[in-house]
């Protein structure tokens, strides 16, 4: 072998060399590229957080507007007051304070969601809803169908359906006995009521959780005739 051709062989072992060397930088750079699929998660959390608000509207909804949910949660007591007024009056007790909401707007479909949280337990769910091309009437057909599939937050033991005059028109609710089911923690023997209720756009759902020992069905019965448009 020449001089030449040692320093040709020579030459590529040295390129060799650095085309390693910059295959191992670039490798950091690959790693941080799987970063943004953590921010999955949270949009979970989201949904979940709303499934245990009222597993029926989240059931309606986070099959198209999951994606959408990671921006539209809202926390601020004040902005979930405003949101349920977005949605219905409706003159809820004083134990009940706003907890969250959830403001979605798909184009074709807009929801406002809101919880409040009892301070002995249990809570308040409200929702209203419009989709384009669909009537009031489908709208509560669909909420109807998921509250009849409902039991993931409360076990029922035994029903029974009460008319109420809501906003000038006998509406029938659901009463149920049985348990709340928490994520953690024993049951908690307790009441549901829950049915579609008038709302200033589209249709609206309610569905109301409290512990058995501070049930007051006349109590209840007032804040769903104060409902209003």
């Amino acid at each position: 072998m020449t001089y030449r051709d040692d320093q040709e062989y020579a030459d590529r072992e040295d390129a060799d060399d650095e085309e390693f060397e910059v295959v191992e930088e670039r490798r950091p750079a690959r790693r941080a590229r799987s970063a943004p699929e953590k921010r999955g998660t949270s949009w979970l959390k989201v949904i979940v957080i709303m499934v245990a608000l009222g597993g029926a509207c989240a059931a309606i909804c986070c099959g198209v507007g999951a994606y959408f949910m990671k921006d539209a949660l809202v926390l601020d007591p004040a902005k979930v007051r405003a949101m349920q007024a977005e949605i219905v009056q409706i003159d809820i007790p004083a134990e009940f304070q706003p907890e969250m909401g959830l403001n979605m707007n798909l184009g074709f479909m807009q929801m406002r969601m809101v919880g409040f949280q009892g301070q002995t337990g249990g809570g308040i769910f409200l929702a209203g809803m419009t989709v384009s091309g669909q009537t009031q009437q489908q709208i509560e057909q669909s909420f109807q169908q998921e509250i009849d599939k409902q039991g993931e937050k409360f076990r029922i033991d035994s029903s029974e359906t009460r008319k109420v005059k809501v906003d000038g028109m006998e509406r029938d609710f659901l009463i149920a006995k049985g348990a709340i089911v928490p994520d953690v923690g024993a049951e908690i023997p307790g009441r549901m009521v829950s049915g579609s209720i008038p709302a200033k756009q589209g249709a609206g759902y309610i569905q109301i959780l409290i512990p058995e020992a501070q049930y007051n069905e006349a109590q209840v019965i007032q804040m769903l005739e104060s409902i209003r448009k």
